[in-house]
């Protein structure tokens, strides 16, 4: 994929890692044994607020792909630490 972009998880909070895309890889680089949550909302939507709105990524799963046949943002939270995802789209 064209365009690897490294993102910054900020621990405790959604983080932005795909905006307008309707296909496309993340790879969760730095994730050690924290929780991870992923979410969509179409583009130009309003971004998640809260914690129990995401869906749990298994701790074993670090890539996933993107696939929606309109535009959407892609958001990751994690717990208690900062961590690094890879966003290829």
């Amino acid at each position: 994929m064209a365009n690897p972009v490294q993102v910054t998880l900020t621990k405790n909070s959604w983080t932005a890692v795909a905006t307008n895309v309707t296909q496309g890889m993340i790879r969760l680089l730095k994730r050690g044994t924290k929780s991870v949550l992923h979410t969509y909302r179409m583009t130009g939507g309003v971004a998640p607020t809260l914690r129990s709105e995401g869906a749990a990524i298994a701790p074993h799963v670090n890539d996933f792909e993107i696939s929606s046949a309109a535009p959407i943002d892609v958001y990751l939270w994690i717990d208690e630490e900062d961590g690094t995802a890879r966003r290829d789209v």
